[in-house]
């Protein structure tokens, strides 16, 4: 679901990129080209030459992440020549220059700009998911267990936070968050469900690192089984009094009041809907929720569990 991509982007987890590089060792200018010529230097485009290629999304000015690792390096120049062939179009999103800063092994170092990309994740999309990307540029792979004081928990989907100072649970919940970045790629991805967020704070109490928690991020379970305060930022089937399960094509529902059937929908339903969407989720809260009365989903064509096709039969 794009909107849940545009929530992740908006808590400034990747597209905010923060630089954790070093300054080149080398003391030669920077030379500027724009594309438009045929004058660039092919050595600069091949993988086998290059040390690192610094990226900045944004134009000059934006935060750097430099990539060293061989594959980004090739998908960075793959990028470069696919730019080079770039023509505007009509997509309705934010237009943004792109810089190239690449580096090669005598030291030399040339700069290529492009201006007005859209949409970028069409572009970026793979390096951006890299874990070279993600090290540089998320809070979270840059703090200290030992500077955390205090982890506090928010669900996503109904009132309700807790918090620890158990150095236990302040390292597994660190590890969990990494975890999480390590595995989870969010560019061209349009299916999360978050269940909450991870905040960390120093002994002055002020936050750290954050991170989201989805319902696919199993290294959770067991705090959950240990931790009930921890376990309820999810949506358990003790918090729904009913689910109303509606097939949009015949207009067929079933309503659900089983925990069991109940735990089920809330580990396979989406979250929204989307064109391909043909069943309606609606879960009503049992005990009023200031956040919302309801919750709302779906499944979508070719992804509809067998437990519901039987409930609508």
């Amino acid at each position: 679901m794009k909107r849940y991509v545009l929530i992740f982007v908006s808590l400034i987890l990747f597209i905010s990129i923060v630089s954790c590089s070093k300054k080149s060792n080398s003391d030669m200018p920077v030379e500027a080209i724009s594309f438009g010529g045929s004058d660039f230097p092919e050595v600069f485009l091949n993988p086998e030459n290059v040390d690192e290629i610094t990226v900045l999304i944004g134009g000059e000015g934006a935060e750097k992440v430099v990539f060293k690792e061989k594959v980004n390096i090739i998908e960075a120049i793959n990028i470069i020549k696919e730019l080079r062939e770039y023509k505007p179009n009509d997509f309705k999103c934010e237009a943004q220059d792109v810089s190239f800063h690449i580096k090669v092994h005598d030291g030399s170092i040339k700069r290529l700009d492009f201006k007005r990309i859209k949409p970028i994740e069409n572009y970026f999309s793979n390096i951006l998911n890299s874990l070279e990307y993600k090290r540089q540029s998320l809070s979270i792979f840059k703090v200290k267990k030992e500077d955390i004081q205090r982890v506090k928990f928010e669900s996503s989907k109904k009132v309700y936070a807790a918090e620890s100072t158990d150095k236990r649970i302040i390292a597994a919940s660190l590890d969990n968050v990494i975890k999480h970045y390590e595995t989870t790629n969010y560019y061209n991805q349009d299916n999360f469900y978050s269940l909450g967020y991870a905040y960390f704070y120093d002994k002055s109490n002020k936050e750290i690192a954050k991170g989201l928690i989805l319902r696919d991020d199993t290294q959770w379970n067991e705090l959950y089984d240990k931790n009930s305060s921890i376990k309820k930022i999810k949506v358990n089937p003790e918090d729904i009094s009913r689910i109303i399960v509606k097939d949009d094509k015949t207009g067929k529902e079933a309503i659900i009041s089983d925990p069991d059937i109940k735990k089920k929908v809330l580990d396979t339903y989406y979250d929204g809907g989307t064109s391909e969407s043909i069943i309606t989720i609606q879960l009503d809260f049992a005990i009023k929720n200031t956040n919302n009365a309801s919750l709302f989903g779906s499944y979508r064509k070719g992804e509809v569990p067998e437990f519901i096709v039987e409930l609508l039969k």
